[in-house]
């Protein structure tokens, strides 16, 4: 998973026999769950499985530290579960469009695009800096 802020991944809480295969519960089941490193991997602290169901999904969401977090799943009267999700730096493109002769005082649009492995990537900071210009910012 990319350590780039509010990306969302989903953990599934399913609820097996001892033998591994889904069991369909007769009652709702509480379920806690909680992350190891909530610097690296935050996730909601609890949900329900409900009756005659046997999985529900959660929604974890990763911060833009790399390293890795486990996910402990833990309720009343089964086994506790675990299971870890790493986090990393992903190497970074950024091309700049602007146009191709600029003219003293001309006002002008520059684009920026930063992309990983040719995936657009939300949320990277850019800096500007301007030498005898001003920037005017609009992000989108």
């Amino acid at each position: 998973m990319p350590a780039v802020e509010d990306v969302e991944g989903h953990a599934v809480i399913q609820v097996l026999d001892l033998e591994g295969t889904p069991y369909n519960s007769l009652l709702d089941v509480n379920v806690v769950l909680s992350s190891s490193n909530e610097t690296i991997l935050t996730i909601q602290e609890a949900v329900t499985i409900e009756k005659r169901t046997n999985y529900a999904s959660v929604p974890f969401t990763s911060t833009t530290r790399a390293g890795a977090a486990t996910i402990v799943v833990a309720t009343q009267g089964l086994e506790p579960s675990e299971n870890t999700v790493e986090t990393m730096k992903l190497d970074m493109n950024m091309t700049l469009i602007t146009p191709r002769t600029i003219t003293l005082n001309q006002t002008f649009i520059v684009q920026v695009n930063v992309t990983s492995f040719v995936y657009p990537v939300r949320g990277a900071e850019v800096r500007w800096s301007a030498f005898g210009g001003v920037i005017k910012s609009e992000e989108t």
